[in-house]
């Protein structure tokens, strides 16, 4: 029984560190190269044979565009489609099927095989796709998806973590018309804000009665553009930020408005002062608060802080990586390079993660790339009392936060060359732990306690941590 136990629940003592260190990839190959192929048509070369709205058009030549994912529909923002930029242009590629980022997520550099498949256009947004169809009411052309079936026939899967810089632009700078290089284009459009009246509202309707929700924003010369957002978006029910900023996203145009489309509120970052004056106010939230936001890929509302105090040892985690606990819970916070602000436990921190992004990363719940943060002194957190089964039962609640087990035998498992795995038993179960090399962690052939923080490890699993050496009485490890 204990010998089942501990394959489906792994609890480790410091060890998930290894793999909270680096981000999910989908698919990727080996050497993360590009196949042997090369693209016959640039994007713009493509999008000049469409002279008109409604010029739909099948293409009938061996050609091939290529391009870096710049927009996927992981957030729900963008339906059934990727869309692609080369150094030319950009352009949607629709796909008639759901969650295609696993397969094509942004940065991922894909080549498109464009014989018998068809130009035409949204609104005056030009597409490719791979049919057209009337609609109900037979007044307009549609273009159809490429079924999931056929996507290897007409797409080819290139490298990963390929970066699109977006290019600053005012919207004065849109010409509103069909070839527009800008449209479909990674851009960012500095110095703008939601209006006055509209601060208070969400980015689009959750309820989804209404399918998509148009906002003006508007620079401090007056200009302005639309953001629109999905009412299916993750983030629908987030409430839009009150400062100003410099939102990034993909413009396109429709029946002669310009709009700008974001990937998710990690492109929304309007932390600046208003145009009259006004400071946004910061939202210290809890860290349960911040959890709640999470629904697989997401992110946090603009604006947002949360305020804990570190339960991690850095020795034992890698560089960039801590554990914040509040009363309320805990979360594990992954900061840029060049952020880390060499906590150590006991360390209280404000941090904001407004527009970050949420995630998990082999069952652990993280946020990504934080970069503002201010010791705000130091505090205490008291471990919670619990046996192994209480942490099996109770791992996602408890996740990220300093519990204290008693009465535990340890006996060493194995050792490789970045640590040394250990198995923790005591009346209720098992957990397999994990101490990197790096730490100042001894563990002791017996001990009365042991202290550290739950790390969920996949998806059903839970991990304890250590915060300092481990010893035969009732200390901190």
């Amino acid at each position: 029984m204990k010998r089942n136990l501990l394959n489906k629940w792994i609890i480790t003592l410091m060890a998930i560190v290894l793999a909270t260190s680096c981000n999910r990839k989908f698919d990727v190959p080996p050497a993360n190269a590009d196949p042997e192929i090369d693209a016959t048509l640039s994007i713009m070369e493509l999008k000049n044979r469409y002279s008109a709205i409604g010029d739909f058009q099948r293409i009938e030549d061996e050609h091939i565009v290529s391009g870096i994912v710049i927009a996927d529909d992981r957030s729900g923002n963008f339906y059934k489609q990727i869309i692609i930029q080369d150094e030319t242009g950009g352009i949607p590629v629709l796909l008639d099927a759901n969650n295609v980022y696993t397969q094509y997520p942004v940065g991922r550099r894909v080549y498109i095989l464009l014989k018998g498949m068809m130009l035409g256009d949204y609104g005056g947004t030009i597409q490719i796709g791979i049919d057209s169809s009337r609609s109900g009411d037979g007044r307009f052309l549609n273009l159809e998806g490429i079924p999931q079936t056929l996507f290897d026939q007409y797409i080819v899967k290139g490298s990963f973590n390929n970066t699109v810089t977006p290019k600053i632009v005012k919207p004065a700078d849109f010409t509103k018309t069909i070839n527009d290089p800008l449209l479909s284009t990674l851009v960012q459009i500095n110095n703008v804000e939601f209006r006055d009246a509209d601060i208070s509202k969400t980015y689009a309707d959750p309820t989804t009665n209404i399918s998509a929700v148009n906002f003006t924003l508007t620079t401090c010369e007056k200009q302005s553009m639309i953001l629109r957002t999905s009412s299916y978006a993750r983030f629908a029910a987030f409430n839009v930020p009150d400062g100003n900023g410099g939102p990034t996203g993909i413009p396109s145009i429709f029946n002669g408005t310009m709009q700008l489309t974001i990937r998710d509120t990690t492109d929304v970052a309007f932390t600046g002062t208003r145009c009259n004056g006004q400071v946004p106010v910061p939202v210290l939230k809890t860290i349960a608060d911040l959890k709640a936001y999470a629904t697989g890929y997401s992110s946090v509302p603009a604006g947002v802080s949360i305020k804990g105090v570190v339960v991690s040892s850095t020795k034992n985690e890698a560089a960039g990586n801590y554990r914040l606990q509040d009363a309320s819970g805990g979360i594990q916070l992954r900061f840029t390079t060049g952020a880390n602000p060499n906590a150590v436990p006991g360390d209280s921190l404000t941090v904001n993660v407004g527009g970050l992004a949420l995630s998990t990363f082999n069952g652990g719940l993280q946020v990504n790339n934080v970069a503002a943060v201010v010791k705000s002194g130091t505090g205490i957190i008291t471990p919670r009392p619990a046996t192994i089964a209480d942490i099996i039962a109770n791992n996602r609640e408890w996740e990220s936060t300093l519990v204290s087990i008693n009465n535990i035998s340890i006996t060493a498992s194995t050792s490789g060359s970045t640590g040394s795995n250990y198995i923790l038993s005591d009346a209720t179960g098992q957990l397999a732990t994990f101490v990197r090399n790096t730490a100042d962690i001894i563990m002791p052939a017996a001990a009365i306690s042991i202290t550290g923080y739950v790390s969920v490890f996949q998806s059903a699993s839970a991990a304890l941590r250590s915060k300092h050496r481990s010893h035969s009485a009732n200390k901190m490890i």
